[in-house]
């Protein structure tokens, strides 16, 4: 049900090796890993969305809402769905999220050309829901239409690049918690979002890259170092500064490079894939006469 160019792994690893790398600390228990968890959510927080994993999923909608997914984060598209074929008996039967995965039966077009073919037009693509558990096809649909946030919190909870943002529809969706409303009564909407890093097994994810990890690993040992600073005695209180000095300078070092490493994308790619985006979105909005 993953939906994301970009590989992310489990960050134990890297939580392992910096207990190794200071496990005189550990054994004599002047710290602990209890808030690496947090601290490495700092450290994404820091790099946005750019660091986050994205994800697919349905939600159905009845009587107006539906249900988040439990990693939600924050909105990258969400679409209103069409030519909803129930395969089961019981299309009105309840199902969690976890429980599905999403194949994209759309035919593959390798189409290279700077405008967009109807093969990936976005209208086109076409999805089944599978149970994980039975293999069985519950229903399959198409794209609609995007939705256009409802209200201010809406848009706050979508990503600046969301194609939500740049269009009016007849239909809207507002958040609230752990519930999403929309005005459609009874239907299923196709969102793709960006997670909160956690994994099915609730292990914390961090994206593959080289860069990255390292500036969570030295923030994580900044942040041991200044807990040991703050509780440091008189006789070690300046060993304990001079640690976390250059363990601070360390971490902004590396933060400086995961930033330039995370947005390095050359003008003629960023063009190319500029010009794309707009050719295969052109057609959508001259045929169902939205704003742009």
């Amino acid at each position: 049900m993953s939906y994301n160019p970009k590989n992310f792994v489990s960050a134990e690893p890297l939580f392992a090796e910096i207990r190794e790398e200071l496990s005189s600390y550990f054994n004599t228990g002047a710290v602990d890993d209890l808030m690496f968890p947090k601290y490495l959510n700092d450290v994404l927080k820091t790099l946005r969305k750019s660091a986050l994993p994205v994800r697919q999923t349905v939600i159905k909608i009845q009587n107006n809402q539906g249900t988040l997914p439990d990693d939600f984060d924050s909105v990258k598209e969400i679409w209103a769905c069409r030519n909803v074929t129930f395969s089961i008996q019981n299309p009105s039967s309840h199902y969690y999220v976890r429980d599905i995965r999403l194949d994209d039966v759309t035919p593959s077009c390798g189409c290279q050309e700077e405008a967009a073919c109807d093969a990936c037009d976005p209208c086109n693509k076409q999805y089944n829901v599978i149970h994980k558990q039975t293999g069985v096809t519950e229903f399959s649909y198409s794209f609609s239409h995007p939705l256009q946030p409802g209200n201010l919190q809406a848009r706050n909870k979508c990503s600046s690049e969301s194609l939500n943002l740049c269009i009016s529809s007849p239909d809207t969706f507002t958040l609230d918690g752990c519930n999403i409303y929309t005005n459609i009564q009874d239907s299923v909407l196709h969102l793709m979002y960006y997670a909160n890093g956690m994994d099915e097994n609730d292990e914390q994810l961090i994206i593959d890259d080289f860069w990255v990890i390292d500036y969570a690993s030295k923030y994580i040992k900044m942040k041991i170092f200044q807990k040991l600073y703050n509780s440091a005695t008189d006789e070690t209180f300046n060993q304990s500064r001079i640690k976390f000095q250059e363990a601070e300078q360390a971490m902004l070092d590396a933060r400086i490079t995961a930033f330039i490493e995370l947005k390095k994308e050359s003008k003629q790619k960023m063009n190319r894939r500029m010009t794309r985006t707009e050719n295969k979105y052109n057609r959508y909005y001259t045929m169902l006469g939205f704003r742009r």
